[in-house]
């Protein structure tokens, strides 16, 4: 049921060496008119909001597996999969969760030894943020839960410490992560909604296996494989992939990185889009925010955010596969760059026109080291049609080791 959207994935044979405007306040604005208005002892009272309301309110996942309380105007994103159950949860003003809890169904339910096992496996190999986690600590709880203490790296170069608590009831495992924040009362509130967690083991949920937590994830658009490096010019560049999880096709997603000093103030910023056409539901689209300047003396990370708020269809119908299908292989031009080369049939009824190739490059550690989106100089290519294409890749941080490539071209 479960699989890695980058299936696709082509190893590479050769080794390369080398504006918002700000409205005064409508109390103020009344109030001077009014004042100018009025003579003698008039008195104006003005109405004064009630605060928001902040407390704790119990929160049911849709799939009935499992509840927590947390303040009420702490945003909620959920994933309600066929066997997994997840939803991270984000205070006003953070740009990311604090607590993500996720449930799934097991065949048996586990005895204290066994829960045990299972417990260092999620930690050892079917965490979704596996590759930028290290533990550092496990202890048993009173109530015969684990808890894990570990820290994630993020992708300016800082890291988050967390809590990760892992339990059984009946055959439902749970597992909630939460972080520690340098913010005492906020920590409070993260204690407080950790220990509200309660779990319904006669939810629907079918059995699935332990790797299915490693398809959690905890927010509509995700930032993934991101990679900061300059070229042989000084040129600083961070490449990196946003992830959708929206479940529908968007138009292209800002993206905008920051290089932040050791306080963790923006220096310099830079703005883009994701490449291609459009974002598929479920699919990937690279990013590259360049630096021409290069890296600035005094910044020493840097901080990536998607979106800004609104999210869109395509205003267009945009092909891609099955409709359009393609070979591809891979070469390096003298200069040093990537040239992908294949041939591109489209197999649907309409007219693909403006064709569009975008190649991602990872190194070995999966991260993304070079992204580029080019037209193919084929304008229109009919139903049945097939014509050959490249896409050179011009800048690369470091020795690629695969690479993807995806077509997509504008509908009838």
């Amino acid at each position: 049921m479960y699989k890695n959207n980058h299936s696709t994935i082509v190893s590479l044979l050769i080794t390369h060496h080398a504006s918002r405007i700000t409205a005064l306040p409508l109390i103020l604005i009344l109030t001077a008119a009014l004042l100018s208005a009025c003579g003698g002892d008039a008195v104006i009272y003005a109405p004064t909001p009630l605060p928001p309301d902040i407390s704790a309110q119990a929160w049911t996942h849709p799939s009935g597996a499992f509840s927590v309380a947390v303040p009420r105007h702490w945003a909620v994103f959920t994933q309600n999969d066929a066997a997994l159950s997840s939803a991270s949860f984000s205070p006003p003003n953070v740009g990311a969760p604090v607590l993500t809890v996720s449930a799934i169904r097991l065949a048996t339910p586990p005895d204290p030894a066994s829960l045990d096992s299972l417990a260092a496996q999620i930690q050892a190999a079917h965490r979704p943020d596996l590759r930028r986690y290290t533990q550092t600590a496990a202890e048993l709880t009173p109530d015969g839960a684990w808890r894990f203490s570990g820290a994630r790296l993020n992708p300016d170069g800082s890291q988050t410490a967390l809590n990760t608590f892992i339990s059984a009831n009946g055959s439902l495992l749970i597992v909630a992560d939460s972080i520690v924040p340098s913010d005492p009362a906020l920590l409070v509130e993260i204690q407080r909604a950790v220990n509200t967690i309660t779990v319904n083991p006669e939810s629907p949920l079918p059995v699935t296996e332990l790797s299915t937590l490693g398809f959690v994830y905890s927010a509509a658009l995700e930032v993934q494989n991101v990679a900061a490096w300059t070229n042989s010019t000084g040129v600083l560049f961070v490449t990196g992939e946003v992830a959708n999880h929206t479940g529908q096709t968007l138009e292209t997603v800002p993206v905008h990185v920051s290089l932040t000093n050791p306080a963790g103030n923006a220096v310099i910023e830079a703005g883009d889009y994701t490449m291609g056409y459009h974002l598929p539901a479920g699919g990937f689209a690279p990013f590259s925010l360049r630096f021409g300047q290069g890296q600035p003396s005094d910044a020493t990370g840097y901080r990536v955010t998607v979106g800004d708020g609104a999210m869109f269809p395509p205003a267009r119908p945009i092909m891609g596969a099955p409709d359009l299908s393609w070979t591809d292989s891979s070469s390096f031009a003298a200069d040093g760059s990537l040239l992908i080369s294949g041939v591109l049939t489209n197999n649907g009824g309409q007219i693909a026109r403006d064709s569009l190739g975008i190649v991602t490059a990872f190194d070995s550690a999966g991260d993304v080291i070079g992204a580029w989106f080019a037209p193919l100089g084929i304008p229109e290519l009919a139903g049945g049609a097939s014509s050959e294409y490249t896409v050179r890749v011009p800048e690369l941080g470091g020795g690629a080791r695969n690479y993807i490539v995806e077509i997509q071209a504008y509908g009838d």
